[in-house]
């Protein structure tokens, strides 16, 4: 701080005010030296008010009015001077400060006032004068002396220099030897610093000597204390820091005063070892004991260390686990994470391949949550996972539901409901159980399954096997197939097949067992077999009734009641008498005119007699007659001598007798023509057909009394225009085919001795029409406007006799494409698809068509009904129309060449050839 000192001469001296002013040159060229000249200060510290002295002795006689002048670098501020005084000089003594701009020009001027007396040159003379600010830096600096007894009468300069030295201890400066920055430097590296004693202005304080205390920012500095014995400063080899940091800085203290040094980093030194840090890098507490579970995972890395154990970075490691508590994934590198798997006391382990290696405290892995559920074997505990099991049928499986955490580690068991899939048994109980009982009922494969919640667990494939064979039962179906076989009624014509189905103690099906097969009762034939897993049995006699037994060692199972009776009819016989099953008549021999009573017996197939049936019944060879000829019982009478037989039928079967002899009785006495042969059908009266069809007749002959005694050899002959001619001599029966239609007469047959017979008219149509129709459209062109018409005729229509077809014949009428026109003459049968048009009286076909509106070609085709006539014609559709004529508007008579112009549209789908012609 600034001080002013005040000079303590001024009751001796008078006293003078000083100013301020602009510094006049100073004579460059002394006449006279001083003898001597001597400056002090009493406070020669920087930056000090301080009361200057110059002591000097002059050649020159000091006069009341010489004027000094003392010239100061400009360092110095000589602003503060007000004063001055001097033993020696009495009288008034003034002071004039001149502030200069550089050290050749800041003085200060002392004037005598012209009061006091002279002084002898050769005294020593003193003058203090005040307040000097000292400049703020230390050194020497020089102080010029002049001397003037009149204006532009200087002597001098003459110089002496003050010394100015350092103010009071404000702080230590702590740098390198050189006095710069400390570098950064290595943990337990020694490097050397150098502490400095300085006042407030940095000025080194070169007398002060002490104990300096050391301190840095780590707490880790050695040594912890300097001594400066010289020059204000002193160098400290071999410090050293430890612990590796950034903006450190080294601190030098003596009681109040400190510095401190420039923020530097300590870097951690050569890695030395590593230990486990939670997390994936950097600086941390070293890893030791945890408790966890398995669902739990810890992130761990390897730190390194150097000796002091400072971090140095992440060291890649080999990681491994003891303990089997659990896994590290990755197995190298600087940090990996360690998966809990399994309870139980271990560590993790990080192996380094050059220092120092490190190992997790203890590790205790406990059980994690519920994660899953497995159906174990047993009712508890911990035992093995039920994958797949066999169980026999009948027999039963144990398991319980075992909870187990994410990493299988079993926990306890567990309440879960039960189920069971596929049939194969049931589990008792099924809800809210740590265990159940599977019972195997039905053999094949399924699943147990528990669930608790969202967690469930499903076993392997339980295959249940069948037990041993236990029963035996006879069904009606193999394969476990149908029904157990009960009561059961057939007929003789069926059969039926028994199968013995073989089942283990729980009724499971085990399949078909080859048994013995026995029958009871009166079923037929018996039945006997052997090693056989089914049986059919074929009955032959009927009425029966029994059981078929199927027996297996110990085993053996029957059937209900099989009841057979008679099959279907499958043939008639002729029985003697009037009903029952009575003998069957073979042959016999009759008198004409006596009676034999006969019936139709029904039979199956095995010859089972089901009754009596009802029958036509007829008689062969002409020999007698039946009543009533139909019905289950007829009478027989002989009436003509002969061998014949007496027939029985039902449409489906029929029967004949044994040869039937009659003696004596009637003779042929007349015959009629009949439909069928012996004496079938009926006489043929009127009759209509066509040329297509054929008609055949028979001669049937007769006696007095009617009876039918066989057709007989005629003679054939017609009447009328029926055509062909019919001629035939000595045959039984004639077929007559007609050619010729419209047709009509009758057809004669002539025995030799006992007269003819004739049919009644027999009328031939013509046949169905056949062949090609030639259709004509008159005319055959037709403007296609949608109103044109055009009549179409046929040509004649025949049949295969080549007979014209007549009227009333239908055809069915088509158009193709089907848009390019209608049918217009009227449909004579709406019934049928398409137009109907029938045939006139000349076997012709004529109807009418209308042009469409479309230009083309249309076919028509015609298609008779019946037969297989067909026929076909085209018919062009054009579309031109003269839409325009110009013409000029007069022409002469006998004028050539008049241009006539005609505009033509074309709306028909065929091409037009465009053609000039010259009209007159």
């Amino acid at each position: 701080m600034r001080r002013t000192r005040l000079l303590g001469c001024f009751l001796l001296l008078g006293l003078f005010t000083s100013s301020l002013v602009t510094p006049p040159p100073v004579s460059a060229t002394p006449r006279v030296p001083f003898n001597s000249f001597t400056a002090s200060a009493d406070d020669p510290s920087v930056n000090s008010y301080s009361l200057y002295t110059i002591t000097f002795v002059t050649n020159q006689d000091i006069t009341p009015t010489s004027k000094f002048t003392v010239n100061f670098p400009l360092a110095f501020d000589l602003t503060g001077i007000v004063v001055a005084s001097s033993d020696q000089l009495n009288g008034g003594l003034g002071v004039t400060v001149f502030q200069g701009t550089d050290d050749t020009n800041n003085y200060v001027e002392l004037t005598r006032d012209g009061t006091g007396t002279t002084v002898s040159a050769g005294q020593s003379v003193s003058i203090t004068f005040g307040n000097v600010l000292n400049p703020s830096t230390v050194g020497s600096y020089q102080l010029d002396l002049r001397h003037a007894q009149n204006p532009g009468n200087s002597e001098g300069p003459i110089s002496d220099n003050v010394s100015i030295v350092a103010g009071p201890l404000n702080h230590f400066t702590v740098t390198n030897t050189s006095d710069a920055d400390i570098a950064n430097q290595v943990a337990g590296t020694a490097f050397s610093i150098k502490i400095t004693a300085k006042d407030q202005y940095s000025n080194t304080i070169t007398s002060w000597t002490g104990t300096v205390n050391l301190s840095d920012d780590t707490g880790t500095l050695t040594p912890t204390s300097a001594t400066i014995s010289s020059g204000g400063t002193v160098t400290v080899a071999n410090t050293q820091i430890t612990k590796a940091q950034s903006n450190i800085r080294i601190t030098a203290s003596k009681t109040d005063t400190s510095g401190t040094s420039n923020f530097f980093t300590v870097a951690a030194g050569a890695v030395s070892s590593v230990k486990i840090v939670e997390g994936s890098s950097g600086d941390g507490t070293e890893f030791t004991t945890r408790s966890m579970t398995t669902d739990e995972v810890i992130l761990l890395h390897a730190a390194g260390y150097d000796q002091y154990g400072n971090y140095s970075g992440d060291e890649s490691v080999t990681w491994s686990v003891t303990g089997s508590i659990g896994t590290v994934s990755p197995g190298t590198g600087t940090s990996t994470t360690f998966n809990a798997t399994s309870p139980g006391n271990g560590t993790v382990v990080a192996d380094h391949a050059t220092v120092t290696d490190d190992a997790t405290g203890t590790i205790t892995v406990s059980v994690g949550a519920l994660a899953k559920i497995k159906i174990l074997s047993g009712a508890s505990g911990e035992t093995a996972e039920v994958t797949t099991a066999s169980v026999t049928n009948g027999n039963t499986l144990t398991v319980h539901a075992g909870g187990f955490d994410a990493d299988d580690n079993y926990r306890s068991d567990e309440a879960v409901d039960w189920s069971v899939s596929g049939g194969i048994g049931t589990v008792s109980p099924t809800t809210g159980n740590t265990s159940t009982t599977f019972t195997a009922t039905n053999p094949g494969t399924g699943i147990i399954s528990a669930t608790n919640g969202s967690l469930s667990d499903d076993t392997g494939t339980i295959t249940v096997d069948p037990g041993a064979l236990a029963q035996i039962i006879l069904r009606t179906e193999p394969n476990n197939g149908g029904s157990a076989f009960g009561a059961y009624s057939m007929t003789a014509d069926q059969s039926v097949t028994v199968y013995a189905a073989g089942y283990d103690g729980q009724g499971y099906y085990l399949g078909d067992q080859n048994v013995d097969w026995t029958s009871t009762g009166t079923l037929a034939p018996t039945v006997n077999s052997s090693g056989q897993s089914s049986f059919t049995f074929s009955p032959t006699v009927a009425p029966a009734s029994g059981t078929i037994v199927g027996t297996l060692g110990a085993l053996s199972d029957a059937t209900g009641t099989i009841s057979v009776s008679a099959g279907a009819l499958n043939q008639i016989k002729i029985l003697s008498g009037s009903s029952g099953e009575t003998s069957e008549i073979t042959t016999a021999s009759l008198t004409s005119g006596n009676t034999l009573d006969m019936h139709a017996g029904g039979y199956d197939a095995d010859g089972n007699y089901r009754g009596d049936e009802s029958v036509t019944w007829s008689v062969l060879g002409g020999i007698g007659t039946v009543s009533p000829s139909s019905g289950t019982a007829t009478t027989f009478t002989a009436t003509i001598a002969g061998t014949g037989q007496v027939s029985a039928s039902n449409g489906t079967q029929s029967d004949v007798t044994g040869d039937i002899t009659v003696t004596g009785g009637g003779s042929l006495s007349y015959i009629r023509l009949r439909t069928e042969t012996n004496g079938g059908g009926v006489e043929l009266d009127t009759y209509t057909m066509t040329a297509d069809e054929t008609l055949t007749l028979y001669a049937a002959g007769y006696d007095a009394g009617g009876t039918y005694v066989g057709d007989q050899p005629v003679d054939w002959s017609g009447t009328g225009t029926l055509a062909p001619t019919i001629s035939a001599s000595g045959q039984t029966s004639f077929t007559f085919s007609p050619t010729t239609a419209p047709a009509s007469g009758t057809i004669v047959g002539t025995h030799a001795s006992v007269g003819s017979d004739a049919t009644g008219t027999i009328t031939v149509n013509p046949g169905v029409p056949v062949g090609s129709v030639t259709l004509i459209p008159v005319p055959s062109v037709l403007d296609a406007d949608g109103t044109s018409t055009s009549t179409i005729s046929s040509s004649k229509i025949y049949d295969s006799d080549n007979n014209l077809i007549g009227s009333g014949r239908e055809f069915t009428i088509q158009i193709v494409p089907s848009g390019l026109g209608t049918i217009t003459s009227a449909d004579v049968n709406a019934n049928r698809a398409g137009v109907q048009i029938a045939s006139d009286a000349n076997s012709e076909l004529s109807f009418q068509y209308t042009a469409g509106t479309a230009g083309g070609t249309a076919t028509i085709f015609a298609t008779s009904d019946d037969g297989s006539a067909t026929g076909d014609t085209t018919i062009t559709l054009t579309g031109l129309e003269i839409t325009e004529i110009l013409a000029p508007a007069t022409v002469s008579r006998g004028q050539n060449g008049a241009e006539v112009v005609m505009t033509v549209k074309n709306s028909g789908a065929g091409d037009v050839t465009i053609n000039s012609n010259s009209a007159t």
